[in-house]
């Protein structure tokens, strides 16, 4: 403290140490995937040292280390002693405790993080009784959701608000796009994170009629300043920021919907954007991304089979599967090793985008008519790097929310409840899982943690 002391000009302030796992900021203790095998690590050091016009602080030194509390299995940081480096999961435990030690010019700190595995089952769910009051009504929900890397909740209502949340009871509007007057018209759309911020697209679905006038198109980096730009008038149903690349699909019509072809358009910044036509498909349905494989699934040009196109850089495509089933597709998901694309009555994953296997589900979505052995009412699938979540119903009918360790075996989630809803999209991100259905509905889960 001698050094202190002599600095009589300077404002000291102790030191602070955030410390940040693939970008969320932890606390105590964290909950982390059983099957995850890398993380990024970092620590952010707040007021390194006395603020004056003369002291320039060295550096923090950090140094890195780790103590098992179950098993004797351990971890490997790659650089140990950088403020960012990458966690290495080897034959990882239950539980261990990461340990940060940060020594500046003036003090030595220590940071301590409990480490703790989870599963699907041991989330909590959240799930409002009435729709969301903001909830376009009677007959309008939510188009799309998606979850920001800590843990925000973006939805899209059918009046075309987006809206923002961090615990599902306090909702912030924070951009509209004005509908078309007075022709009756819904704003529908698909939203996404990634790549440092939010994008959406969204585009008018007259009633009755076609498609009248452009998308648009929203970005916005922190989440509350938005910025708007025209886009080519289609059906957009899914926008992703993958592999590097912004990539969004859809359909368009040239006679009322009586012919459609798939629409594809990629980007590398959200803002230019290349565009073409994708004439096999009579719509595309989804986007994903696994090791440098993109696959976009969709409905055939004939509209009798799911079929997909795959591209190593989002611009040239070749045929992938010309028949994967012949239902009608509801949802297309990834998890780390293969798609998994959800149809009418079948499931099917794939690690290539090319031969698809059917998943022989033991469980069963009760559907009026149907029986309880049939599946058919599973739309979107989301995978939180453990498990597998998805939503169910159609159309305002029986819809529940359902957890499976392998996407066989699947258990309706405590506490979904009955009644007229259809969860038809669901998303992850932040350790967040968020889903949303076409009658105003929403639902929420976090994995629990002490």
């Amino acid at each position: 403290m001698a050094k202190l002391a002599r600095e009589t000009s300077a404002q000291y302030y102790p030191a602070t140490v955030d410390i940040y796992i693939d970008d969320v900021k932890v606390s105590a203790i964290h909950g982390i995937s059983p099957v995850l095998r890398t993380a990024s690590i970092r620590a952010v050091v707040v007021n390194p040292g006395p603020v004056n016009k003369t002291t320039n602080p060295s550096p923090p030194k950090f140094r890195w280390t780790f103590v098992p509390l179950s098993g004797c299995d351990n971890l490997k940081f790659l650089s140990p002693t950088s403020s960012t480096t990458r966690l290495e999961i080897i034959n990882p435990t239950d539980t261990w405790v990461i340990i940060l030690e940060v020594s500046t010019q003036f003090e030595t700190l220590t940071r301590q993080i409990e480490v703790q595995r989870y599963d699907m089952a041991e989330r909590v769910w959240f799930f409002p009784t009435e729709p969301l009051p903001f909830a376009p009504q009677p007959a309008q929900g939510f188009s799309s959701v998606a979850v920001s890397d800590i843990g925000e909740i973006a939805v899209l209502d059918d009046s075309g608000s987006i809206w923002i949340t961090t615990d599902g009871i306090v909702w912030t509007n924070v951009h509209t796009v004005a509908l078309y007057t007075p022709v009756p018209s819904l704003m529908l759309g698909t939203i996404a994170y990634g790549g440092g911020g939010w994008i959406a697209i969204m585009y008018h679905d007259v009633i009755p009629g076609p498609l009248t006038g452009p998308a648009t198109i929203m970005r916005s980096l922190n989440g509350i300043d938005w910025t708007e730009a025209v886009f080519p008038t289609a059906t957009w149903l899914d926008i992703e920021f993958r592999g590097g690349k912004f990539v969004a699909v859809g359909f368009n019509t040239i006679d009322a919907y009586v012919t459609t072809f798939g629409i594809v358009a990629t980007s590398t910044d959200g803002v230019t954007w290349d565009h073409q036509d994708q004439s096999a498909f009579s719509l595309c349905f989804g986007i994903e991304y696994i090791g440098g494989l993109f696959v976009i699934a969709g409905a055939s040009s004939d509209n009798s089979e799911v079929i997909t196109v795959v591209s190593s850089d989002a611009i040239t495509w070749t045929p992938g599967a010309s028949s994967v089933t012949d239902g009608n597709i509801v949802g297309f998901t990834a998890d780390d090793e293969k798609f998994i694309i959800r149809a009418y009555g079948e499931l099917s994953t794939s690690t290539d985008g090319v031969v698809w296997t059917t998943v022989p589900l033991t469980h069963m979505i009760p559907w009026p008519g149907h029986g309880e052995t049939d599946e058919w009412g599973f739309t979107d699938i989301a995978f939180d790097g453990t498990a597998y979540a998805a939503g169910s119903g159609f159309n305002g009918v029986n819809g529940y929310v359902f957890n499976s360790p392998d996407l066989v075996t699947w258990t309706k989630v405590d506490g979904s409840p009955e009644g007229n809803r259809s969860w038809t999209r669901t998303a992850f991100g932040g350790g967040i899982i968020a889903t949303v259905s076409d009658s105003g509905h929403f639902a929420m889960s976090h994995p629990i943690t002490p």
